[in-house]
This record gives C-alpha cells, structure tokens and sequence, in this order.
C-alpha cells in the first residue's frame, strides 16, 4: 500500500460560469442530437442550472440570448368580395353543345 489517496471529481465548491460557457453548454444540451444528462456528466453542472439559463435565455435574461419576440398584429382590411356576372342560360350551354 503507497498511502497515497486519489480524490476524483471536483473538488472546489461553487463554480463561475461566464455566459458565452452557459451558452455552450446550452447549446450542448439542447442542440441537435443534444442531451440534458450527457452536458450535466461532461460540464459537470447540475441540470437544474441548464433548465434556469434556459429559461434566462428564453425571457431575454441571459446577454448574449435575444429575447423571444412578442405577438404583433397586422391590420386587416376586409372589402367587398367583387362582382360575379350572373351565369348563361341553360338554353344557351345546351345550344353550344349541340353546335360543337
């Protein structure tokens, strides 16, 4: 036996992520083919983190994230449907029938 003991894992406590790594690890966890659990094992940061920044991200708290835009309204104006000719006389489609 060496005596010697080997700590993995991290060891520091509280971690300062900078927004460009929070929009990485976003972009990892929600990107395509991305996976909450796999950037929780490889950034090792908790999911409850990753779902804040999201919701950060989507109000437009998270610099860098615009902000979803907001509903708008286009104005509509409704006319009159246009005029219809009224159509041929049945005579007159049996009449080009026979003629043709």
């Amino acid at each position: 036996m060496s005596g010697r003991i080997e700590i993995v894992g991290r060891v520091s406590g509280r971690r300062r992520w900078t927004v460009e790594e929070k929009l990485a690890i976003l972009r990892d966890a929600f990107g395509p083919d991305g996976s909450v659990r796999a950037a929780v094992e490889r950034h090792e940061v908790g999911s409850g983190a990753i779902y804040t920044w999201r919701r950060q991200a989507m109000s437009g708290a998270l610099s860098g994230v615009p902000a979803r835009p907001q509903t708008a309204f286009a104005e509509v104006q409704i006319s009159e449907p246009p005029m219809m000719l009224p159509a041929p006389p049945v005579e007159a489609l049996a009449d080009a029938r026979i003629a043709g």
